[in-house]
């Protein structure tokens, strides 16, 4: 009875080790098949697109797995060769096949035959070279505003220099000319003054030798008499 259940344990545990050696066989078939498709994959964007529209899913059926692929290496095992282990029980192992970049794959989708796709990735198009022109145009057109602005800028600071300039030589102009019209008032003032003064004087020499004159003729008169 224990003699029996070893052989059963040990047929158990084969049973499994095949089942994974088929398994990692054929993902590596797999991956050889993807790297081969890969390889040919052409490098033109407009070749690989219709690539990708035309190519057909590589099927791969876990069920048509040739049995003799395992190697008779248990053989020394009373009852375990190639040949018993494919006529062993169908043990459910658990084993889930993996899909592209060894992401499992959902229970849901998996079937009998399970195909597998190899997405084919698009290199960002390049945009167009006319637009680097435009780009160009916009930067010059950009660096032009910028220096007339700048060139308005600097003049209109050089005319508000000269404008306050100029008011400044006004005002300093007009304070020189309101201390002259002062200083002439003052002037014109001092000569009406002395003007007044010399007609008095005038009038009083007047008279006196209007009286001179006078007393000359009398004395005259006196020696003639």
């Amino acid at each position: 009875m224990g003699e029996d259940m070893n052989i059963q344990n040990h047929h158990s545990k084969a049973v499994e080790v095949t089942h994974s050696m088929r398994y990692v066989e054929a993902m590596n078939q797999t991956n050889q098949a993807n790297q081969s498709m890969m390889d040919a994959t052409p490098t033109n964007p407009v070749e690989r697109g219709w690539m990708n529209r035309n190519a057909n899913a590589i099927p791969f059926n876990f069920a048509t797995l040739n049995a003799e692929a395992a190697p008779d290496w248990l053989g020394w095992l009373p009852g375990m060769s190639a040949h018993n282990l494919n006529q062993g029980p169908d043990l459910d192992l658990g084993l889930m096949p993996l899909g592209f970049m060894g992401v499992p794959a959902p229970s849901h989708v998996l079937s009998d035959a399970t195909c597998f796709v190899i997405p084919t990735p698009y290199p960002p198009v390049p945009a167009p070279l006319k637009s680097m022109p435009t780009a160009c145009h916009n930067d010059d057109a950009g660096h032009n505003a910028a220096l007339k602005r700048l060139r308005n800028t600097e003049a209109a600071r050089k005319s508000r220099v000269r404008r306050a300039a100029k008011i400044n030589s006004f005002k300093l102009k007009v304070d020189t000319l309101e201390k002259e019209k002062l200083s002439l008032t003052k002037r014109i003032a001092v000569l009406e003054n002395n003007t007044m003064s010399f007609a008095q004087r005038e009038n009083d020499l007047k008279r006196r030798i209007a009286t001179l004159e006078h007393q000359l003729m009398e004395s005259h008169r006196t020696l003639v008499e």
